[in-house]
């Protein structure tokens, strides 16, 4: 009969969905970095103590050079979440979710101020300052807030040392209690050329949980999760789920499939 018919057809289609929902189980950690779903959480409580360290390699970045990140603030602060600091200048590259960006070059020193823009807090935001030889640029959520065309010539200075979620006044300390980052950090990286406006909007369209677009890959010095198995995590910074795991990919697509099976009978 027609009934007999349609139940077969869905035991069948099941079991093949089945088949594939556990494959894509298998692919999303080989297509997923291990940071994949793990964000850094600096605490609303101001301390001196919650910071990230590292000693990064950025001498392939050193004609050109883009830091990008998903940032949600939960303090009033200048909010520095990137601070790489060299013994030539504390500000060597200094990005701040508020107030202004810095850049310190073997050439000169650059600044420029985007105080007129409100972050709110609770509120996921994508920033990305981007540098190549006389031209900076910042965004947010795509927006272009603050740009230079007059910027450092010269080269990125290297040897120096990243603090994420403090602003070091000098190389690897010296922090200020009333200019440190309160919040959530999801994917920084580092890429060794100035991004595009388009290839900025599309990180931001892409949504928070979208990987980077393969042709983007290749460029990084400084990847999220070369961060989170590198970096030495001081305080009480913690690792926490960034709510982009591979349940979601899964139940969204079973989802469809069930919509799909209430369709064909009816």
């Amino acid at each position: 009969t027609l009934t007999q018919l349609v139940v077969q057809y869905s035991v069948v289609l099941f079991a093949r969905m089945n088949f594939f929902l556990l494959s894509l189980l298998l692919l999303v950690p080989l297509v997923r970095g291990d940071g994949y779903d793990k964000l850094l959480r600096f605490p609303k409580t101001p301390s001196l103590e919650n910071y990230v360290l590292m000693r990064p390699d950025f001498s392939e970045a050193r004609d050109a050079i883009s830091v990008c990140t998903w940032a949600k603030i939960t303090i009033d602060s200048g909010l520095p979440w990137f601070s790489y600091a060299t013994t030539v200048s504390a500000n060597t590259l200094l990005l701040k979710a508020k107030a202004h960006n810095i850049l310190q070059t073997t050439s000169s020193s650059s600044r420029f101020h985007f105080d007129d823009n409100v972050l709110l807090k609770e509120e996921w935001y994508h920033l990305c300052f981007t540098w190549s030889p006389g031209v900076m640029d910042f965004y947010i959520n795509s927006i272009l807030v603050a740009t230079s065309t007059s910027a450092s010539a010269g080269q990125m200075i290297l040897g120096g040392t990243l603090v994420i979620g403090q602003e070091q006044d000098s190389q690897g300390g010296a922090f200020d209690i009333n200019d440190l980052f309160g919040g959530d950090l999801y994917q920084i990286n580092v890429f060794k050329r100035k991004l595009t406006g388009a290839e900025v909007g599309g990180m931001f369209f892409n949504g928070r949980c979208a990987e980077v677009e393969r042709s983007l890959l290749y460029e990084i010095v400084l990847s999220w999760d070369d961060i989170l198995e590198s970096g030495e995590q001081h305080g009480e910074v913690a690792v926490e789920e960034a709510g982009c795991n591979k349940w979601g990919v899964v139940e969204e697509f079973s989802n469809l499939v069930v919509d799909y099976l209430n369709r064909r009978r009816s």
